[in-house]
């Protein structure tokens, strides 16, 4: 295992840190890999993936600022984003953020003291605006408000498979996505207190 970071100080919990592309640490293409990695806390974002589909395997985020794995740029809906393995803490936000099109599959992965596990976009004003799939298995999550968010006006599909999700949290958030670059709405959340294999 191999530690990155890019050294930025005094970033705290990150709750009023708004970063992007120029701040990621790793850029990956269209269909690289990234493996066998620990990403340090001193940095404003992680992980970006820009286009249609990529692997991040075994990577560990030891103290996520904003989003800790970006999927971006992306217009095919048969592109695959692949997250095998692997764990990340501390997020104030997200520590997933599903911008492109099409669907995201995160197996045996660990999430603690976070926002949210995963978040398809509800506010993307440019590039892909519709219907975004993850499928989430083999994963827990501990101290995470929300393990998936996701658009139903969109058409968004949450698919859960041997998750447990401990301490405080909750499993779906649906929202009214938007596609002018304001907030969307919180409808409601889903899957409370129900057997977790499929939400939405």
């Amino acid at each position: 295992m191999v530690r990155f970071e890019r050294g930025i100080n005094g970033l705290g919990d990150c709750t009023k840190v708004e970063g992007g592309k120029a701040d990621a640490v790793f850029l990956l293409e269209k269909g690289a890999t990234l493996k066998n990695v620990v990403l340090g806390a001193k940095s404003i974002e992680h992980v970006h993936c820009e286009g249609d589909g990529c692997t991040v395997e075994n990577v560990w985020w030891e103290d996520v600022c904003e989003d800790a794995l970006t999927f971006e740029n992306g217009t095919s809906t048969g592109a695959r984003f692949n997250v095998k393995g692997g764990a990340a803490r501390n997020g104030s936000d997200k520590i997933i953020q599903h911008n492109s099109a099409g669907t995201v599959y995160i197996n045996n992965f660990y999430c603690e003291n976070s926002g949210k596990l995963y978040r398809a976009c509800g506010n993307c004003k440019k590039g892909y605006q519709g219907k975004r799939t993850v499928y989430i298995t083999d994963t827990i999550v501990n101290n995470v408000g929300t393990l998936a968010g996701y658009n139903s006006n969109f058409g968004d599909t949450v698919t859960l498979k041997n998750v447990k999700v401990q301490g405080r949290g909750h499993v779906c958030r649906a929202f009214q996505g938007r596609n002018d670059g304001k907030e969307p709405t919180a409808i409601g959340y889903k899957c409370e207190g129900k057997s977790i294999s499929s939400c939405v």
